[in-house]
């Protein structure tokens, strides 16, 4: 499965789920999907995910997700490079 780039996004609307991972949504520009990250809560990328406003580059997957007989896309979080500038 091909893992992407997205440059300079921000995460929003963050939530932890069941305890265990989070979801929330990246922004680029004006643009908004929303996302999920697996890793664990306790980990430097929830970390900075849930705690964070600085601008970042993900690296990341792209996912089906089906749920209560609905499909949507979705970006799985695989790691993310903090923006030394946010310019």
């Amino acid at each position: 499965m091909p893992i992407f780039l997205i440059q300079n996004v921000k995460f929003i609307k963050k939530t932890i789920v069941k305890n265990l991972y989070i979801s929330c949504y990246i922004k680029k520009d004006a643009k908004i999907i929303k996302s999920i990250s697996f890793n664990h809560l306790k980990s430097r990328i929830s970390y900075e995910i849930l705690n964070s406003n600085n601008n970042f580059d993900v690296l990341l997957k792209i996912k089906s997700n089906k749920w209560n007989n609905k499909s949507s896309i979705e970006l799985e979080i695989i790691d993310l490079i903090k923006k030394v500038n946010n310019t």
